[in-house]
């Protein structure tokens, strides 16, 4: 019963992530912190928590919660869950302009990405690179993340993941015209930096 109950749950929160509602999904988890105890159960419950914190902007509590997901994801050898924390993970240092936090992040996606050759946890790690370099201002690299990403997600199907990876990729292109493609470094909004949509753990 503890099982079908945890998965009513998630399932409920994880649609109205997908709907856009982080504030709804998080309100429903945070309702049965009970039926996830620890193990694997509590691993994925705070996993889904931080995605709610990250689609709300809620970064600065966000961060502390997802260093702990992606160690105790390590741990339990839920290479999915670290790779998909690791990246939010960048995302939230990115958002609160910690580039040693989100260079670090990105270096743990990657271990991870490429011992378990994930194609869906790839194009989000070469997505996120893409936040990453454009904030330190370069802009060739930054592209070439942003096409490798899009190109990938085309090749899996994933549209609305298409969609958010072809608008950032324009957001960056209207940059270069106005900075004459220069190595600025980049101040980026909070939208720049969040996603809701929630990644398969």
């Amino acid at each position: 019963m503890l099982s079908t109950d945890r998965r009513l749950v998630l399932s409920q929160a994880t649609r109205l992530l997908y709907a856009e509602q982080p504030a709804a999904a998080l309100a429903i988890l945070e309702r049965y912190p009970d039926y996830f105890p620890e193990g694997w159960s509590q691993n994925q419950y705070l996993y889904w928590i931080g995605r709610c914190l990250n689609g709300l902007g809620r970064w600065a509590e966000a961060r502390p919660l997802l260093e702990q997901i992606l160690q105790q994801a390590e741990g339990l050898g839920s290479a999915k869950t670290a790779s998909n924390s690791a990246n939010l993970l960048v995302t939230a240092c990115i958002a609160l302009g910690d580039v040693a936090g989100a260079e670090h992040a990105l270096a743990r996606s990657s271990i991870v990405a490429q011992r378990v050759q994930d194609q869906r946890q790839i194009a989000e790690l070469r997505r996120v690179t893409g936040h990453l370099r454009a904030m330190q201002g370069d802009l060739p690299a930054a592209r070439t993340s942003l096409t490798e990403a899009i190109d990938l997600l085309e090749r899996l199907g994933m549209r609305r993941e298409l969609t958010e990876a072809r608008a950032e990729l324009a957001r960056l292109e209207t940059r270069e015209v106005l900075t004459g493609g220069s190595s600025e470094v980049a101040d980026l909004s909070a939208n720049d930096g969040q996603r809701t949509t929630p990644e398969p753990v």
